[in-house]
């Protein structure tokens, strides 16, 4: 099996949504050094409050069905976001679940009258943590 070869579900609260990508997807803890007297080893590592935003980026077509998610910024999500990774044949690959979830930004595509591509949508939100469950 290639592993590349792979598709994926996002479920945003409790409503099925498509997107083309989804990046941003990262676990990372911030942390101050502390050199005390006598450890030449090397400083401890004391864990801090993040203080950088983590974001996650979500891109599709541009859609107007009816019951197609709308994602307004400030919109928050109480229910979270999960995110399915699947191989070609439906296997589970990953299961990952996003907490404490905001829509921080929405940004539609270029205007281009010389091109005829797919006009894009892109969600930023902003999220506290991230589990993979799978």
């Amino acid at each position: 099996m290639v592993a590349n070869q792979h598709y994926f579900q996002v479920t945003i609260g409790n409503q099925m949504a498509s997107f083309a990508k989804v990046s941003g997807m990262e676990q990372s803890m911030e942390y101050e050094p502390l050199q005390e007297g006598g450890m030449n080893w090397g400083p401890w590592l004391l864990p801090i409050p993040q203080k950088q935003l983590k974001t996650l980026r979500f891109e599709r077509g541009l859609q107007d069905a009816p019951s197609q998610l709308k994602l307004i910024p400030g919109m928050q999500i109480p229910e979270g976001i999960g995110v399915t990774v699947m191989d070609i044949s439906g296997d589970l690959l990953a299961s990952f679940v996003v907490k404490n979830v905001t829509v921080i930004k929405w940004e539609l595509g270029v205007l281009d009258a010389q091109n005829s591509g797919v006009l894009l949508e892109t969600f930023e939100i902003a999220y506290g943590e991230i589990f993979r469950v799978k």
